[in-house]
C-alpha cells in the first residue's frame, strides 16, 4: 500500500493469515520455507552450506505496519479488531481541515472460519456442517484452555456479525469526530459467497453457482452507499442498476475533484482506465446506470438484461444452487459443483431470472452470436500487467526471494522482497539468529 500513495497501513500480504497469531497460511512460504526436494535439505541460510536434515520449526508472520513488520501487534488481538483500532486513532488524530481517505478491507468474513466466542454465543445453530475445519485449524484463540466445536454456518453468521459491529464502531467513531455529515461511506464486496464447503459456511440463495464462478452467485455481489454526504433524498433508495467494482475509482477520483484520471506518462504502455463515475446515478442526478455491458471474463459477458456464459474448453463448473439453510448437516460439494455444457454459449435474462433457471439460447440464437462476437472483440483489449521488479535477494536461490527475505531480513515475518536495500545485512550471522 506504501508503495501505491497510501501514508500508513495496516496490512497481511498474502491470500490470508490466522487471525489470533497472524502467522502465514496460504503461500509458498508458509510450510516447506525453502525446502529444496531435490536435494532433500533445508535452505535456510545461505551463507554457509546447507545443512541437511535440520529444521529450524519457524512459523512465518504475516502483518505489516506501514515500512516494516507490526512486531508490536502480532498476536496481540484477534485481527480484525486490530485493524478497527487503528482505524479510530487515523480518525481521532486526523487534521480534520484536510480531506480523509480510509480503505477498510477485512479479512471477515473469509477463511479460516475463526471467530471470538462471544460472537458464537449469539448464534443458536447446531452443528449443521463441520466441513470447513479442512481451513480452519481452530477457531478460539490458542490461549482458550479448549477450543469451540465446528458449526460452519454458525461461525460465519458469526463473522458477518462481527463485520457488523466494526462498522458500527467506525460510524459512532466518525459521528464523535464531528465529519460524518461530510463523509460517504461506501460497502462493497469483491464476490460472491465461496460455497466449497472446505472454506466457507455462506449461501448465496438464491442465485446459482459461487466465488470462483461467472454464475450471479459468483459475480452478483452487494453494495450500499451511507454518510451524511449521500443527499437525503437517496438514503434508503434501492438501485437495481448494473455497475462494476472498477468503477468506485471514477466516481471517487470526481468526488475528490480529479478531472483528468488517465495516466498516460508511459507513452500509451497502459489502456485507458474502464470505470465510470457513478455519482450521477448514486445522487439521483441519472436515473441510468453509464454501466451497461460488463465482460466478466473471457467466457462471460453482461449486456443489459442478458449474460452469456460461454465456456469453450470445457463444461463449465460450480453450476448448482444453494438451499436457504446452507450449510446443513446434508450438504455436500456435489450440491454446488455441477457441470453445464455452454459451450455453443448459455444465454439468461439475469433481470427477470436472476436464478439463471431458463437458458435462452435456442429461442435467441441471433443474441447469442451477437453478444459471443462482442466478447471476442472486448477479449483482444483485455489487459494484464506483466511488469517484473527485481528481486533483492541473492542469486540462484531454491526458494522463492519473498521467502528468503522473511527469514533472512524481516526477522520472521512477510514483506517486500523487491527494490530493497539489503546491504545492512550482517553475513557472519546465521540466518536462525536474525529470527
Amino acid at each position: 500500500p506504501y508503495g501505491r500513495g497510501y501514508e500508513t497501513s495496516l496490512h497481511y500480504f498474502e491470500h490470508k493469515n490466522d487471525y489470533w497469531t497472524q502467522a502465514c497460511m496460504q503461500s509458498s512460504c508458509c510450510s516447506n520455507y525453502g525446502w529444496n526436494a531435490k536435494d532433500n535439505q533445508e535452505t535456510h541460510d545461505f551463507w554457509e552450506t546447507p545443512r541437511p536434515q535440520q529444521h529450524y520449526n519457524l512459523s512465518l508472520v504475516d502483518l505489516w505496519d506501514t515500512l516494516g513488520p507490526a512486531k508490536h501487534l502480532n498476536g496481540t488481538d484477534y485481527e480484525e479488531f486490530l485493524f478497527l483500532e487503528r482505524m479510530k486513532q487515523i480518525i481521532r488524530n486526523h487534521d480534520m481541515d484536510n480531506p480523509l481517505f480510509l480503505f477498510y478491507a477485512p479479512h471477515v468474513a473469509h477463511c479460516p472460519l475463526q471467530v471470538p466466542q462471544e460472537y458464537l454465543d449469539r448464534f443458536d445453530f447446531d452443528n449443521d456442517e463441520v466441513t470447513c475445519q479442512a481451513q480452519t485449524p481452530r477457531i478460539l484463540s490458542p490461549t482458550s484452555k479448549s477450543d469451540a466445536p465446528f458449526s460452519c454456518r454458525k461461525q460465519y453468521h458469526a463473522m458477518v456479525n462481527l463485520l457488523d459491529d466494526i462498522l458500527k464502531s467506525l460510524v459512532e467513531e466518525l459521528f464523535q469526530a464531528g465529519i460524518w455529515n461530510d463523509t460517504l461511506l461506501v460497502f462493497t464486496s469483491d464476490n460472491g459467497g465461496p460455497t466449497l464447503l472446505e472454506e466457507s459456511g455462506s449461501t448465496n440463495f438464491d442465485l446459482r453457482g459461487g466465488k470462483y464462478s461467472d454464475w450471479e452467485g459468483g459475480v452478483r455481489a452487494v453494495a450500499f452507499v451511507s454518510g451524511g454526504y449521500l443527499p437525503i433524498q437517496r438514503r434508503g433508495v434501492v438501485l437495481e442498476e448494473p455497475v462494476h467494482i472498477a468503477d468506485w475509482y471514477a466516481t471517487l477520483v470526481g468526488l475528490a475533484g480529479i478531472t483528468h484520471i488517465d495516466d498516460d506518462s508511459q507513452g500509451g504502455r497502459y489502456p485507458p482506465i474502464d470505470a465510470m463515475d457513478l455519482w450521477p446515478l448514486l445522487s439521483g442526478l441519472e436515473t441510468l446506470s453509464p454501466r451497461q455491458e460488463i465482460p466478466l471474463s473471457k467466457h462471460a459477458l453482461i449486456q443489459g438484461d442478458y449474460k452469456l456464459i460461454w465456456n469453450k474448453e470445457q463444461p463449465t463448473s460450480q453450476s448448482g444452487w444453494t438451499g436457504p439453510v446452507y450449510p446443513n448437516a446434508t450438504s455436500s460439494n456435489s450440491d454446488i459443483c455441477i457441470d453445464v455444457d455452454c459451450k455453443d454459449g448459455c444465454l439468461f435474462d439475469v433481470t427477470k431470472d436472476r436464478g439463471e433457471h431458463v437458458d435462452l439460447a435456442q429461442t435467441m440464437p441471433h443474441k447469442v452470436q451477437a453478444m459471443k462476437k462482442r466478447l471476442l472483440d472486448l477479449e483482444q483489449f483485455f489487459f494484464e500487467n506483466d511488469d517484473k521488479g527485481d528481486d533483492s535477494c541473492p542469486m540462484d536461490l531454491d526458494m522463492p526471494c519473498a521467502c528468503w527475505m522473511a527469514i533472512n531480513y524481516y526477522g520472521g515475518f512477510l514483506g517486500p522482497y523487491q527494490e530493497v536495500d539489503i546491504s545492512i545485512l550482517d553475513r557472519s550471522t546465521p540466518a536462525d539468529r536474525l529470527l
